[in-house]
């Protein structure tokens, strides 16, 4: 049974899907939904899925504010990452891979992938969506003010 996140992974070749609990991710083979991997651990529903651009990656957030960070092949945990106070509305992967995106009802913020660590935080607002441009150059978010925020995405030093 599929729950109420899904995400197709960027070759089509994958479905990520919540169970009917809506605190385990199942990663189906797209052709014929069979099951090929279980990510479990939270403790709260998922609220968003997404898999990184290459597809290596997976990413649930959910209603506690968790986001968990799973390696696609091995099904290994990658980070969990424990920053918003709110439920976790979107994840955005950077092109890079190397950073991640997130918002909640109060914030925006972007994250190391691997070492979980905080690289920046717009605090305020009533945020639903966050993506980064194609390049990675900018981060975009919206809200519920129907407003619209777009800071530059570039690493200092680079």
């Amino acid at each position: 049974m599929i729950g109420t996140s899904l995400a197709l992974s960027p070759d089509g070749r994958r479905l990520a899907t919540t169970r009917e609990d809506q605190k385990t991710v199942q990663i189906l083979d797209a052709d014929n939904l069979e099951e090929v991997l279980t990510l479990g651990g939270n403790t709260a529903y998922i609220t968003r899925l997404v898999f990184s651009l290459d597809g290596k990656l997976m990413a649930s957030g959910s209603e506690d504010g968790v986001i968990r960070i799973w390696d696609v092949a091995s099904g290994q945990s990658v980070s969990i990452i424990r920053g918003h106070t709110g439920a976790v509305e979107q994840i955005s992967f950077h092109p890079d891979g190397r950073r991640m995106a997130s918002c909640s009802r109060n914030s925006v913020k972007v994250w190391d992938v691997r070492a979980g660590r905080e690289a920046f935080l717009h605090e305020g607002g009533a945020w639903r969506d966050v993506t980064f441009s194609p390049d990675g150059h900018l981060l975009t978010a919206c809200g519920d003010d129907f407003g619209m925020r777009i800071w530059d995405a570039t690493p200092v030093g680079h």
